[in-house]
């Protein structure tokens, strides 16, 4: 080595000419550069990459439960999310449940059910749905019964006046005749709630409501079920005379109740009698009069 302060080549830790000690200088790393004496680290510094937001369990289950399932399928498997065995059962199950929306969907399109299959719960059979007007039933030879679907008519323009039979065909009907369209309390003539039958007068004018339920014009109707309750017209469905009368033992409203009136328009003036009553009770009835009961029936 040569010395750094007279140049004098040499073996050893001093200079033999001057007595300079020698000085060792450290290597530097090749991954390190020095400055002023300092070594700096040169190596790649590694940055951390921020996750986007659509990789996030978050943002996936979003996706399935309440988005677009098949994009939350793609992310979890693209990201893998979740182990394996629950991404399998993830992916079968939302397979089945599209696989079975299919198919429903096509059962209820492809086969329609025709409005004259459609059962009623104590109307006579024979009978078809209409608007207005009476209709012929091509496939027997009796004339098809004229029939009134739930809505809302205006009496002498949809509707004629006059006196009907109204069916329940759901778990509760409901009919109602009011003076006018106003939908009002004031404009409420008469309201009711079946569940069986009922008979109801309509006028012109008026503004008769069905829900839940339908009409036949009673000329046209025949006898409605008589073994339950219902609104029945003496002398048309049942003879004058006296009945026994019984409370159901499934009774809903836990009684029975019974009321004759002298027509069928269901206002506080029609009715000649009525009562609450538990077990059973006699009554008397003439041609001409209405017997209705609710939780309960005529004794046979």
């Amino acid at each position: 080595m040569f010395c750094r302060k007279c140049g004098t080549e040499f073996d050893g830790k001093f200079c033999p000419s001057c007595g300079e000690p020698t000085e060792t200088i450290p290597e530097t790393p090749a991954h390190q550069t020095s400055i002023n004496g300092v070594p700096v680290d040169n190596s790649p510094v590694s940055v951390p990459v921020k996750e986007p937001f659509y990789s996030k369990i978050w943002f996936i289950v979003l996706m399935l439960l309440f988005c677009c399932f098949p994009i939350g399928l793609f992310l979890m498997w693209k990201y893998k999310k979740f182990n394996k065995p629950a991404r399998v059962i993830i992916t079968l199950f939302y397979v089945i449940v599209f696989i079975f929306g299919l198919s429903n969907a096509g059962s209820q399109t492809s086969t329609p059910v025709p409005p004259a299959a459609e059962t009623t719960m104590s109307e006579p059979a024979g009978t078809e749905e209409k608007n207005t007007g009476p209709a012929e039933n091509e496939e027997t030879s009796e004339p098809a019964k004229t029939r009134y679907k739930a809505s809302t008519y205006k009496v002498g323009s949809d509707i004629p006046a006059g006196e009907y039979v109204v069916y329940c065909d759901s778990f509760m009907g409901y009919i109602e005749t009011a003076k006018d369209s106003s939908g009002t309390l004031d404009s409420i003539i008469a309201n009711d709630n079946i569940s069986t039958n009922s008979i109801v007068t309509i006028s012109d004018g008026q503004y008769f409501k069905m829900t839940g339920c339908y009409a036949v014009p009673i000329e046209e109707a025949g006898s409605p079920d008589t073994s339950s309750d219902g609104m029945f017209k003496v002398g048309v469905h049942i003879p004058a005379g006296e009945y026994k009368i019984e409370v159901d033992e499934d009774s809903v409203i836990g009684f029975g109740y019974v009321e004759i009136s002298k027509d069928s328009y269901h206002v506080l003036d029609s009715i000649i009698s009525n009562d609450n009553f538990e077990g059973s009770k006699y009554i008397t009835v003439s041609d001409g009069q209405y017997l209705k009961l609710t939780g309960c029936r005529i004794v046979p």
